[in-house]
C-alpha cells in the first residue's frame, strides 16, 4: 500500500477495489475495501462499495452507517446515491430507494449496477413489466458488474 497524501488512498487502489466488486470476486473486494478502511480513508467510493458489500453480507447496521456516511460526503456521487438507494430499498422503503437510483441513473446512464437496483426496486414495487425491461436492458450488455448473477436470477423469476 503506497501512501498517497494524507488518507492513504492511490487512485490504483479504488479502481482495485470496484473492479474486484464488478467481477462479483467479493471476498477479494471485501479485502481492498477493509484494508482502506482500516486506512482511515473516508472517501465515497469506498463507503458505497462497503455499503454494498454489507448489504449483500445482510449487515444492515454496519451497512447503513457506511451508505449514510457516503451519502453526507457526496451526496450527487453516483456510487453514493446507489449505496443509499440500495440501502433503502433493503429497508423496505422501495420507493425513496428507487428515487435516489434513478438520480444516480440520471448522473450516469452506463452504470449496470444501478440499472440492476432500479429493476429490483420496480419489482418490489410490483412493477414487473418496468423491473423486466431495466433487466433485458442491463443484461444484454456484456460488460460485468456487481449483481449480474442476482439479475439474471431476478429475470428468470420474472
Amino acid at each position: 500500500w503506497v501512501n498517497s497524501g494524507n488518507s492513504g488512498l492511490t487512485p490504483a487502489h479504488k479502481a482495485l477495489a470496484a473492479g474486484l466488486l464488478a467481477l462479483e470476486r467479493y471476498d477479494q473486494a471485501r479485502q481492498v475495501f477493509q484494508k482502506l478502511q482500516a486506512l482511515g480513508v473516508d472517501d465515497p467510493l469506498v463507503l458505497a462499495g462497503l455499503a454494498r458489500m454489507k448489504i449483500r453480507a445482510g449487515d444492515m447496521v454496519s451497512a447503513k452507517v457506511h451508505a449514510e456516511r457516503a451519502y453526507a460526503l457526496a451526496p450527487t456521487d453516483v456510487a453514493a446515491l446507489d449505496a443509499m438507494g440500495w440501502l433503502l430499498v433493503h429497508s423496505n422503503d422501495s420507493s425513496a430507494g428507487l428515487r435516489l437510483l434513478r438520480e444516480a441513473h440520471d448522473r450516469d446512464s452506463t452504470a449496470q449496477r444501478v440499472r440492476y437496483h432500479i429493476a429490483v426496486a420496480l419489482h418490489q414495487l410490483g412493477r414487473k413489466s418496468e423491473a423486466r425491461r431495466e433487466l433485458d436492458h442491463v443484461l444484454s450488455d456484456p460488460r460485468p458488474f456487481d449483481g449480474r448473477i442476482d439479475a439474471q436470477a431476478l429475470l428468470e423469476r420474472l
